[in-house]
């Protein structure tokens, strides 16, 4: 039979002190309630205390994590007040038991147990907090705080005199606040991890000098998924020596500009990956943002599924350590790259993404010239709708690239393949989706892989290039290691010259992978290559001429070639 709870409300049996930990539960009769205690592993936890469950049982004393006494059964429902009185050192939902999260309704005053690490972690049933009274002084980890709580607004005074904490990494994870209280961590000098602080909140700003007074060193996703946030302020990172800043303001849509300067006193950063992910408002880059970041080594997907309209030759001058711009650009607006845009970044080893789905509709000639390091390019001009070229030597001096799958994807409007794209680059082993959907592309250079010896894989590389007419006879002759050719040329409708000998060389392994190489191709009138008696041990040939039925041998290929 279900409580009426509102009509049940019970006092400890015993009164409590100014600095005892008093918090209300709500439960049903036989819930059982074990204190979240954990032995934080970095310092030893003292536990030391009286626990009242509040429900006129008797009181027991706890003196460590694992202590049976920490639980207490409820043998009538209702509201209780439940004190604990001594030393508490950790006391959290994130990392000890769970059970509170269903039952804890308010606090009614903090104490002072000396907590260490603290957490309410889950706790649906709290709105409200009092204030604290300075009594966190002791408190150093308040990882996931209050994360899935149903509190609305923070206490200013909440870390009053919590001048040993160190981490508050997502301590105020999804919650629905809408502001942060001024001069919130002032009296915490010693907090260094802001990891996810404020991920997902409600905030529409963020006080002026967040941190003057912290020795914060990451501020990684503490902003991410903030969509209300309008403005960033200019000053939030002044005089902090901030390591990372990946993904810190990630899909803050409603943030419209960049302030000057915004990263100028982060002299020692090295992380700005996605920072200003789908950071959908923004449209310009500052003059200089990233000028004092000189050791930054990674700016992947900083301003990915943004609409930045323009870039310029100073946006990484003097950022000379960075190893990756994998995604930095993908999906943005502008239409042109700068010439020499990354000269100065000549340790960079990945552009995996870079411009991936950008506007341009052109790229600078030598663009990759002073990056030897380069391993791969995948994807990198990958849904460039509006390339119209390809500068001759792109990649001459990228000789230990490994990677060129989805180079040119969807580049409908691609013309033409420059010959000895590729002679340099002798350590690619992969070429997949490389030109796939070039819809106007009508011929392959000659010897377009001739020194690409160590390549496995042409799975997908001309497939839906509608316009393709001919196949030159030795494409793949030096290709000899390849596994798959799995939908090479699928759906190339204009084909019109398939060579009979094509994969004459590629008998090694036996194995290789035919699937779908040759699908749907019905316009094709010529003879197609007689791969089931040449490749005849292969096992990989599902459909691989399925749909040519014009073909003039057609009727010769085995059913299971056909995909019949």
């Amino acid at each position: 039979m279900g409580i009426n709870k509102k009509k049940m409300f019970f006092r400890p049996s015993s009164g409590f002190g100014v600095d005892d930990f008093v918090f209300e539960v709500t439960v049903n009769i036989n819930d059982i309630l074990t204190l979240p205690l954990y032995n934080e592993g970095s310092y030893v936890d003292v536990f030391n205390f009286d626990f009242d469950p509040g429900d006129g049982s008797p009181i027991v004393h706890v003196s460590s994590e694992t202590d049976p006494n920490r639980i207490h059964t409820y043998t009538v429902g209702g509201t209780y007040q439940v004190i604990l009185k001594g030393i508490c050192n950790s006391f959290s939902t994130h990392s000890g038991d769970t059970s509170l999260r269903s039952y804890l309704t308010n606090i009614v005053q903090w104490g002072d147990v000396q907590f260490k690490s603290f957490a309410l972690r889950g706790c649906a049933g709290l709105s409200t907090l009092p204030a604290i009274n300075g009594k966190f002084t002791s408190l150093e980890l308040a990882t996931y705080l209050f994360r899935d709580t149903s509190i609305t607004s923070l206490p200013s005074d909440l870390f009053a005199n919590a001048t040993n904490l160190l981490s508050l990494s997502n301590a105020f994870y999804n919650m629905n606040i809408t502001s942060i209280p001024t001069g919130f961590y002032d009296d915490c000098s010693s907090l260094a991890n802001n990891f996810g602080t404020f991920l997902g909140t409600d905030i529409t700003a963020i006080p002026s000098q967040l941190y003057k007074y912290t020795l914060v060193t990451s501020v990684a996703n503490c902003f991410e998924n903030c969509f209300s946030l309008v403005t960033i302020p200019g000053d939030i990172f002044e005089d902090r020596l901030i390591l990372s800043f990946k993904e810190c303001f990630q899909a803050c849509s409603s943030i419209t500009s960049i302030p000057s300067g915004l990263f100028d006193d982060a002299t020692t950063a090295t992380n700005f990956n996605g920072t200003f992910y789908t950071c959908t408002g923004i449209t310009a880059i500052p003059t200089d943002l990233f000028r004092y970041n000189i050791l930054v080594t990674d700016f992947g997907n900083l301003f990915i599924g943004g609409n930045i309209a323009s870039i310029s030759t100073n946006n990484f001058l003097y950022n000379t350590e960075v190893l990756t711009f994998q995604g930095a650009f993908s999906s943005c607006n502008f239409t042109s790259i700068p010439s020499g845009y990354f000269d100065q970044n000549t340790k960079v080893t990945n552009f995996r993404d870079t411009f991936k789905n950008c506007s341009i509709t052109a790229i600078p000639s030598g663009l990759f010239d002073v990056h030897p390091d380069v391993t791969t390019f995948l994807n990198i001009f990958s849904g460039c709708s509006s390339l119209t070229a390809i500068p001759s030597g792109l990649f001459d001096n990228n000789i230990l690239v490994t990677n060129m799958s989805g180079l040119f994807n969807n580049c409908f409007s691609l013309i033409a393949i420059p010959s000895n794209l590729f002679d340099n680059n002798i350590l690619v082993t992969t070429f997949a989706s490389c030109f796939e959907d070039n819809i106007i592309l009508t011929t392959i250079p000659v010897d377009l892989f001739k020194f690409n010896v160590l390549v496995t894989t042409f799975a997908s590389t001309f497939k839906d290039c509608d316009d393709l007419a001919t196949i030159p006879v030795d494409l793949f002759r030096y290709n000899t290691v390849v596994t798959t050719f799995a939908s090479t040329f699928e759906l190339c409708l204009s084909l019109t010259t398939i060579p009979s000998g094509i994969f004459t060389y590629n008998v090694m392994p036996t194995m290789i992978n035919f699937n779908q190489t040759f699908f749907l191709i019905p316009a094709y009138t010529g003879a197609l290559p007689t791969l089931w008696t040449s490749h005849s041990t292969t096992t990989n040939h599902v459909s691989t001429f399925q749909g040519c039925v014009g073909a003039s041998n057609y009727a010769s290929i085995p059913n299971d070639w056909k995909g019949l």
